[in-house]
């Protein structure tokens, strides 16, 4: 195995788990946005 291809997965790995994590955020500060209006009104 290359070496050079073992650190590029495990980059690649790394940055799909941040770019994951920041839309599962995204996506449940977005419902708990929802939830708070439809608790106001």
């Amino acid at each position: 195995m290359d070496i050079m291809y073992a650190s590029e997965s495990v980059f690649v790995i790394v940055f799909l788990k941040g770019v994951l994590r920041i839309v599962l955020s995204f996506f449940s500060f977005q419902t708990l946005k929802s939830t708070i209006q439809q608790n106001s009104t």
